[in-house]
């Protein structure tokens, strides 16, 4: 994924009033920061070899090469300073990793909505762990198809105390009901899962 933007004076004329108070008060190298860290957060371990570029030097050369119209425009010294921040998507696990679990099911909840990335290490941690000392097949089967199901258990979660609850142990918490064969996530279980977390 390429995102490109130009610095803050660039088509001022025209896009000031849609720049936020934060995007003007920044400067460029802010600027990437900001855009590297939309990579960052959406999904850090699903993106390889995040770089920021600063595509305004020798911009004379090469607008004069490009054949691309866009390009040629972005290049142009005339319209300002151009940068780009660039990632490449990581290829997730498609099964589970029998030497690191723990890898594959971190990699499976990359852009999981509900979980906080502290939730994911710590769960991911849990369910490796879990997985690695299972004798039983129907354990392991068991949690690589669960694993989906941990939205559903977090949203039930969050609403706890963290110092009456903490992290840990709701971790521990997900990973167990995920771990088990009943789990389906149905309204009943879920209801009977906020109760007995009070």
């Amino acid at each position: 994924m390429i995102v490109p933007f130009m610095n803050k004076d660039a088509y001022a004329d025209k896009f000031e009033k849609a720049q936020t108070k934060m995007w003007r008060d920044f400067n460029d190298d802010q600027h990437m920061w900001v855009c590297g860290s939309f990579f960052h957060f959406s999904a850090a371990e699903g993106w390889d070899g995040l770089k920021g570029f600063d595509l305004s030097s020798g911009a004379e050369k090469k607008s004069e090469k490009s054949n691309i119209p866009i390009i040629g425009d972005l290049l142009n010294p005339k319209s300002g300073k151009a940068y780009v921040v660039q990632a490449r998507k990581a290829i997730a696990s498609q099964s589970i990793d029998e030497a690191d679990p723990t890898k594959s099911f971190r990699s499976l909840m990359w852009v999981m909505p509900t979980l906080e990335d502290r939730d994911k290490t710590l769960v991911a941690l849990r369910l490796g762990r879990t997985y690695t000392i299972s004798q039983s097949d129907e354990t392991k089967q068991c949690i690589t198809k669960n694993i989906d199901l941990l939205p559903k258990v977090y949203q039930s979660l969050i609403k706890m105390d963290q110092f009456q609850f903490p992290f840990s142990l709701q971790s521990q918490l997900a990973a167990n009901v995920v771990a088990d064969p009943d789990f389906v996530a149905n309204d009943q279980q879920l209801e009977a899962l906020k109760m007995g977390e009070g």
